[in-house]
């Protein structure tokens, strides 16, 4: 698989709760056999960092907002839409100028292997990124039962409340 964008860590800004927020857009497209796919995030997904259980961050010395933050936001993205294509509307495949949507699904595994790609292509070490990717394979099927929006709807409000009263 060849990663080509995104080529810098994109813009995520904590919202409070252990979430964070898209603030552009974040492109992303790699090739996969004779295949090219782009998917793009759009600006304002909540996101809470990565599937990766809080001990595997521990021990791989990973923080929500360092080196894993691109194939973090990715797999986030991946996982609160369980692959869906219908519900990913910036999901693509083609090539340069020449973009069809995609009404291929993307698997549980193949949204584990982008985030351990592009953990790697964003500096971590094959160690740190194989650690954070049998932690998602590991824990992951958790994640992808549950119902993330509503999830992270409760956890924003939650934090939206706490800065009202603390600002009171």
């Amino acid at each position: 698989m060849i990663l080509f964008t995104p080529t810098e860590q994109p813009d995520n800004r904590p919202i409070g709760g252990g979430l964070y927020e898209t603030r552009l857009p974040i492109r992303y497209e790699w090739q996969d056999k004779a295949a090219r796919f782009r998917l793009v995030v759009p600006p304002g997904f909540v996101n809470d960092g990565a599937s990766v259980p809080r001990l595997l961050w521990t021990l791989a010395g990973l923080t929500q907002d360092g080196e894993i933050r691109a194939a973090a936001i990715l797999h986030d993205f991946i996982y609160h839409h369980k692959g869906d294509p219908a519900a990913m509307e910036g999901w693509f495949v083609g090539a340069f100028d020449q973009w069809v949507v995609c009404n291929k699904p993307i698997t549980r595994p193949e949204g584990d292997t982008l985030f351990r790609l592009y953990a790697l292509k964003f500096g971590l070490s094959p160690y740190r990124a194989r650690l954070a990717w049998l932690g998602v394979r590991a824990a992951g099927w958790w994640a992808w039962k549950r119902n993330d929006a509503k999830r992270k709807l409760v956890k924003r409000i939650d934090a939206d409340l706490a800065a009202a009263s603390a600002s009171e």
